[in-house]
């Protein structure tokens, strides 16, 4: 990911598309690894909104926090809230309609409290 001739989207990418070609890609263990890398990716580099393939990490992170894997989830929902953080919750909410409703209001709680909406209002 640091290579200035691949680069962190090059790296993200790989794993992610590898990860659909592969049957052993879908063992818990590899789900999480991958997702894991993805999260530091985001975490250590910073990203801006505009320089990463949204769509791809957004479809990507949410098959993830559908998994029937408990480990796999709780990954992807860091995963997903590290993505919201980035591009802004707004932006995630067609990529999950597809859940169950119980996921869904479960995200939508985990987006308000990242971006401090549910914090009491001081001027009551």
């Amino acid at each position: 990911a640091k290579s200035a001739y691949a680069g962190r989207h090059f790296a993200a990418v790989f794993l992610i598309k590898h990860a659909q070609q592969k049957k052993t890609s879908s063992s818990t263990r590899h789900l999480v690894g991958r997702i894991a890398v993805i999260k530091m990716m985001f975490e250590s580099f910073k990203i801006a909104p505009n320089e990463i393939p949204f769509d791809l990490y957004a479809e990507y992170l949410v098959r993830a926090y559908d998994n029937p894997a408990k480990e796999v989830r709780e990954t992807a929902l860091d995963g997903i809230l590290i993505l919201a953080k980035t591009v802004g919750p707004d932006k995630l909410i067609p990529h999950i309609e597809h859940l169950r409703p119980a996921q869904i209001q479960l995200l939508e709680d985990e987006f308000d409290r990242v971006s401090g909406k549910d914090q009491l209002d001081p001027t009551g």
